[in-house]
């Protein structure tokens, strides 16, 4: 699997896979036009994405109605270096999906490929080419 990041104008860059597009930006406080989400904000949107995929699946193998539940993620970064410290993930469900399930939806969100990768520390190769 690859992407493919271009340079759009200033801060703003587009990255390509298979036939989608995404676009990154910084505020303008920080240099940038504020035209899309930041990296860091495509970064935990990505995480929120798949672990819906997975609390999704968890709803469906068992009848429940999945169509109306949210993932509010939050998050906390650091200096020295910058990076991103924490990310705390809310799952909001509809009232008819009942208690037992809780620890069950918790357990499925945390079973999704990026929530793995992360905790394994990923390891990432630059290079010049």
């Amino acid at each position: 699997m690859s992407v493919i990041v271009n340079h759009r104008e200033k801060y703003s860059f587009e990255a390509h896979t298979r036939n989608h597009l995404i676009l990154s930006d910084q505020p303008t406080s920080s240099g940038g036009g504020d035209s899309a989400m930041t990296p860091n904000e495509l970064f935990v949107s990505s995480l929120g994405l798949s672990m819906a995929v997975y609390i999704q699946h968890f709803f469906r193998a068992r009848n429940l109605p999945g169509d109306r539940f949210s993932l509010h993620l939050d998050w906390e970064q650091e200096e020295n270096p910058t990076r991103i410290s924490k990310v705390s993930a809310c799952i909001h469900l509809p009232p008819e999906v009942p208690e037992r399930y809780r620890e069950g939806l918790r357990h499925a969100a945390e079973s999704c490929p990026l929530e793995h990768t992360l905790r394994a520390a990923l390891k990432i190769e630059v290079q010049i080419g």
